[in-house]
Formats: C-alpha cells, sequence, structure tokens
C-alpha cells in the first residue's frame, strides 16, 4: 500500500485501488487486522525507529479472527509513537466483533476519527 499512497497524492485513487487489488482484505474477504498487523509486524518491523510515527486508520472489528494483538506490541516497543484513528462511535467499541480494547494498550492514543473535523483535531493535537 505504501507503494500506492507515494504514486498518487489523490486519496479516493488509492482508496479505489487497494480495494481493486484486494489488499485491504484477507483470504475470505472480510478485514483481517490480526493478519495485516502480524504481516506489517513481520514485514516491517526492522524499519521502524524511535522517531517513527505508525498510524492505524480502522474499526478494529476483527470478523472473528485472531486479533494478535501481541503483534501491534512488537510494533509499539519498536516505533516512537502509535495512533489508532477509528471511524466508528466510541459507545460501539468492543461491541461484537470490535477488539479495540485489546489493541489499545499498546496505542499512545486511540481516537474516534469519524469526520474531518475530529481528523483536524487530532492532527493539531499532534503538532
Amino acid at each position: 500500500m505504501t507503494d500506492l499512497i507515494e504514486r498518487s497524492a489523490n486519496v479516493l485513487k488509492v482508496a479505489s485501488e487497494i480495494n481493486r487489488l484486494g489488499l485491504g482484505v484477507w483470504l475470505d474477504g472480510r478485514s483481517d487486522y490480526g493478519n495485516a498487523i502480524e504481516t506489517f509486524s513481520r514485514d516491517h518491523a526492522g524499519e521502524l525507529r524511535a522517531r517513527t510515527t505508525v498510524l492505524v486508520l480502522g474499526d478494529a472489528r476483527s470478523n472473528y479472527h485472531a486479533p494478535r494483538a501481541d503483534a501491534l506490541g512488537r510494533i509499539a516497543g519498536r516505533c516512537g509513537h502509535l495512533f489508532w484513528l477509528n471511524p466508528e462511535p466510541r459507545a460501539a467499541w468492543d461491541s461484537g466483533d470490535s477488539v479495540i480494547g485489546r489493541y489499545a494498550g499498546y496505542c499512545d492514543e486511540v481516537v474516534e476519527c469519524r469526520s474531518l473535523r475530529q481528523l483536524r483535531a487530532f492532527v493539531e493535537r499532534l503538532a
């Protein structure tokens, strides 16, 4: 995905390409955060440094796959900061197949981010 993002400044085109290539899902066609986090940890943890900030964007709905929170812990242990931006209302967190609570302990902050206003407030806090 990094290559796609680097090649285009248009986020809608990148999202469309990610969907077209099936890069956002795993095997059964449903998102699998555990697999994505484990794969990122395996393939990229060695590139993370204390000056690295990792942003995870998603609802943390596991679709009942294994969350593999320990892999997020390995990522958190190598980077300087880890933030999770969750597009769901906070009231829905940890309901049904949401496992955000399993990930939250490894994050500097888990932020409800459902609008440009909320995204802007998050980014301004970082500055």
